[in-house]
């Protein structure tokens, strides 16, 4: 499912489980509703009902002040007074949200290529699926790779990582079938200082071209490490990929096992965009 819409159905179904629990708060609130006003300097609190005469079948609106000992009605009506705004608020939002879902058209180069001709589907260049170019890519990378007597780790893909983590990490990518680069050399611009050249862990290309950096850090226990990488970090930052948006962070446990649900996490982030 697109990112935008499987954010939007998330959204939708959280309203409606406030609804629900809000609609329940109406139905057990007390009736009426209560204001304040001022005489001769004074506050007071005043109850205002409406009552049905039994005969006539007329109601007719019956007012009068809150007692010392009746301030706690103040809460129950406030919380009735915001379970009936929420209440509006959800409903004009769920009238709109639920057309925008029926009617949302996804933008992703497969879509689109889809609702084409054949003429134009088969125009070359439209033929190429980005996640071959992105293979291309990779072999192209595994052939200026740094120390490649570090690279011990056969993976899924049909390459070798340097670490176990990596492993599961590529594995996992593989078999989502989505597409990424292994340590590809990734020429960024920094302002002020020009191009600087980095060698991320794994690059994930996106369907409408724009990239996406996950990092593993496996050696935690070295402060040469995690010095070198917090420069990393600042280059990534100043070059405008920001954690938690298109730069992802994994660790390894204390015990020097992969956190496989971090690992997982992000997996389904990425996955939202494909």
């Amino acid at each position: 499912m697109n990112r935008f819409k499987k954010i939007l159905s998330e959204d939708i179904s959280e309203q409606k489980r406030l609804l629900k629990r809000y609609e329940k708060c109406l139905k057990s609130a007390p009736s009426g509703c209560i204001s304040e006003y001022f005489s001769h300097n004074k506050k007071y609190y005043k109850l205002s009902t409406y009552e049905t005469d039994e005969i006539s079948g007329f109601s007719c609106l019956i007012q009068r002040n809150l007692k010392p000992d009746e301030m706690h009605l103040i809460g129950q009506y406030a919380e009735k007074a915001y379970a009936a705004a929420a209440s509006r608020a959800i409903k004009q939002n769920l009238e709109l949200q639920e057309k925008l879902l029926t009617s949302y058209q996804p933008y992703d180069f497969f879509t689109i290529k889809a609702t084409l001709g054949k003429a134009y589907q088969n125009s070359a260049c439209l033929s190429e699926d980005p996640r071959a170019s992105v293979r291309k890519l990779q072999v192209e990378t595994s052939s200026h790779v740094i120390h490649p007597e570090n690279l011990t780790q056969p993976t899924l893909a049909g390459f070798n990582v340097r670490s176990k983590s990596e492993a599961l990490i590529t594995n996992t990518l593989t078999e989502r079938n989505i597409p990424f680069v292994y340590e590809e050399v990734l020429e960024i611009s920094i302002p002020g200082r020009g191009e600087v050249t980095l060698h991320p862990d794994f690059v994930i290309h996106l369907p409408d071209g724009k990239k996406i950096i996950w990092e593993h850090l496996g050696m935690l226990s070295d402060d040469s490490y995690l010095s070198a990488f917090a420069e990393k970090l600042k280059l990534y930052h100043a070059a405008g990929y920001h954690i938690g948006s298109n730069l992802f962070l994994t660790t390894d446990t204390p015990e020097g096992r992969l956190d496989m649900d971090a690992v997982m996490n992000v997996i389904e982030l990425i996955s939202d965009y494909f």
